[in-house]
C-alpha cells in the first residue's frame, strides 16, 4: 500500500506527456481502498432473532469441536493412503487419488503436485541426491522488477521506452531466482530409489493431501 501511494504521488508530479508513466498506468490494477473501521455498535433485535444469534454461536462452537474430531481421524486415513500410494508408485502404478471405504461411507484422498519452495542452502544436498537427473526434477525460475529509482528519474524512464540492450539490462532491473520442482515431480519421484525419496522428503515437502 505504501509503495502504491508513493507511486501515485510520483505520477502526479510528472508531466502528462511522460511516456513511461503512460505505459505504466496501462498495466496498473486498481484496488479498492479500505476505510478505517468505525466504532462497532451493538444492536439488540427482538427475542426471536436474539435466540437465533445464540443458536448460531452454539453451532459455531460445535463446528469447531467437529473440526477437531474430524482432523483427529484424518491423520490415520492420510497415513494409510500415503503408504499405498508409495508402494504402488515405486511399482510403476502411481495414482494421485484414492477412495478409502469405511463401513457405511467412503472418502476420497486427493494429493497434488505442489511442493514447498526449495531453500538455497538445501540445493547442494538435493543435487547430490539427484545426481545426473537433477535437471529432470529441479528447475530455476527468474523474476525481474523495476528498480525504485526508475520512478523518479525521467531520463531512465525515456531510456526504458526504447529497446534495452542486453549489456545494460542491469541498469533498469533487479532480479531474483527461485528453485522449484518440475511439473509432474510427484509422479517422477517414484523412479528414484526409496532411500533417495525419503531423503528428498526432508528437503522438499509436498502439500498435505485432502480428505473429501
Amino acid at each position: 500500500m505504501a509503495k502504491r501511494m508513493i507511486q501515485s504521488a510520483v505520477e502526479e508530479e510528472k508531466p502528462k506527456g511522460n511516456d513511461f508513466f503512460s505505459a505504466l498506468n496501462s498495466t496498473k490494477i486498481e484496488t479498492a481502498t479500505k476505510d478505517k473501521k468505525d466504532k462497532i455498535s451493538v444492536l439488540t433485535p427482538d427475542n426471536g432473532l436474539r435466540a437465533q444469534v445464540d443458536e448460531y454461536v452454539e453451532w459455531k462452537n460445535r463446528e469447531k469441536e467437529a473440526k477437531a474430531e474430524k482432523e483427529s481421524r484424518e491423520g490415520a486415513i492420510l497415513d494409510y493412503a500415503t503408504k499405498i500410494r508409495d508402494d504402488e508408485g515405486f511399482n510403476g502404478n502411481y495414482q494421485k487419488s484414492y477412495r478409502v471405504a469405511g463401513i457405511n461411507a467412503v472418502v476420497t484422498v486427493v494429493s497434488a503436485d505442489k511442493f514447498s519452495k526449495i531453500r538455497e542452502e538445501d540445493i547442494p544436498q538435493i543435487k547430490e541426491l539427484l545426481g545426473k537427473r537433477t535437471d529432470e526434477f529441479i528447475q530455476t525460475k527468474g523474476t525481474v522488477s523495476l528498480k525504485p529509482e526508475i520512478f523518479t528519474d525521467e531520463k531512465l524512464q525515456n531510456e526504458l521506452m526504447k529497446l534495452v540492450p542486453k549489456e545494460r539490462f542491469g541498469e533498469f532491473f533487479v532480479s531474483t531466482t527461485e528453485v522449484s520442482v518440475t511439473e509432474g515431480y510427484d509422479k517422477k519421484v517414484y523412479t528414484l530409489s526409496r532411500k533417495v525419496v525419503d531423503a528428498l522428503r526432508q528437503l522438499i515437502r509436498q502439500a498435505k493431501p485432502s480428505v473429501r
